[in-house]
């Protein structure tokens, strides 16, 4: 998937895309994946977990509108217990 990222602000970071190529099984799968992943740093064995947001919107919906619901969705997702996504389709 091309698509930009950008650090969204702490630990947040936000993709876009109009091609409608993130999927909601791609976001799951890319948690799981997140999930089993362990980052080997000497000493330590660092893994991570991934909690996504993910609003779709077909025509012209406003962008701020699609962030803030795309943000619920996100916040749905870490209060539901972490890795795992959320979605709403606008």
């Amino acid at each position: 998937i091309k698509c930009p990222i950008a650090r969204w602000g702490g630990e947040e970071f936000v993709a876009y895309t109009n091609t409608g190529v993130i999927s909601e099984k791609t976001a799951i799968d890319i948690c799981k994946a997140c999930e089993k992943h362990v980052f080997d740093e000497g000493e330590l064995n660092l893994s991570v977990t991934v909690s996504v947001g993910l609003a779709f919107a077909p025509g012209s919906t406003d962008s701020e509108e699609l962030f803030k619901q795309a943000d619920r969705c996100l916040y749905r997702a870490k209060n539901s217990g972490r890795n795992t996504a959320k979605f709403i389709h606008l």
